[in-house]
């Protein structure tokens, strides 16, 4: 057996899938503003932070209960409590088989806490349909989840009379991927209409309740592109695919 080891000059940054398994692949980022810490979810490497300082990621999960994530994509801290809450896609699946995902109808993906207090990993939610996008609400009390396959949106409830349930929050017109909120309190949706010619990619803002507030065609700027987020910053929409980053 050939061991390739992981080093700066093998995996700078190269689009070579073949480096995956070697040189990670993080897929969702989220940083606790009150310590600076970094937080990173890696289909292959698990969970893991990088200091204030900067420098190499500390894994701090590989599993829970014994068993090993098999698909890690999106990742929220609590503004509020700073608790880390992220996804994992499937349980059965690994990256490179979203196709197969979809196609099954699977319906094995979770969404997890870590508690950076206990360093404990914990699930929350099971059931999901390809649970690729996650928010935390402004106020800390509910995380908002999108389904890919099913193209809804699902509600946990963390604080008050519902704590520790959920809902089906609504349904959207097109696949979900991302969700972020936004200084407001709101949240952007990256979602990609595929039941019409040619596919549509559009950016959804919704609030809490599930109301579209916003609706915008990115199709108009990059065509039938699938595109990954919508994230708002000093009043612009960063729109996101897989491997480009472009400003609206």
């Amino acid at each position: 057996m050939t061991v390739v080891l992981r080093t700066k000059e093998l995996c700078d940054g190269t689009n070579d899938q073949n480096l995956e398994s070697i040189c990670g692949r993080p897929l969702g980022l989220g940083f606790n503003d009150m310590t600076g810490e970094l937080y990173i979810v890696d289909p292959y490497f698990g969970l893991l932070a990088v200091g204030a300082g900067g420098g190499l990621a500390t894994q701090l999960a590989t599993g829970v209960k014994r068993m090993p994530f098999a698909f890690l994509d999106a990742l929220d801290v609590d503004p509020v409590s700073k608790i880390v809450y992220f996804t994992d896609a499937s349980a059965v699946f690994r990256l490179g088989n979203v196709a197969k995902i979809i196609q099954s109808g699977d319906t094995s993906a979770r969404l997890l806490k870590y508690d950076p207090k206990t360093n404990q990993v914990t699930v929350l939610l099971t059931g999901l349909s390809g649970a690729i996008g996650v928010a935390v609400s402004k106020d800390g009390a509910v995380i908002l989840v999108t389904e890919l396959i099913t193209s809804r949106i699902r509600r946990f409830w963390v604080k008050g009379p519902k704590a520790n349930s959920a809902e089906i929050l609504t349904y959207l017109p097109g696949n979900p991927d991302n969700i972020k909120r936004t200084i407001l309190g709101e949240f952007w949706v990256a979602a990609n209409i595929q039941n019409q010619q040619p596919m549509l990619p559009v950016g959804l803002r919704i609030d809490v309740f599930g109301n579209i507030l916003e609706s915008f065609s990115v199709g108009i700027k990059y065509n039938t592109t699938l595109i990954s987020e919508v994230h708002e910053h000093d009043g612009a929409c960063i729109i996101c695919k897989v491997s480009v980053h472009h400003v609206c």
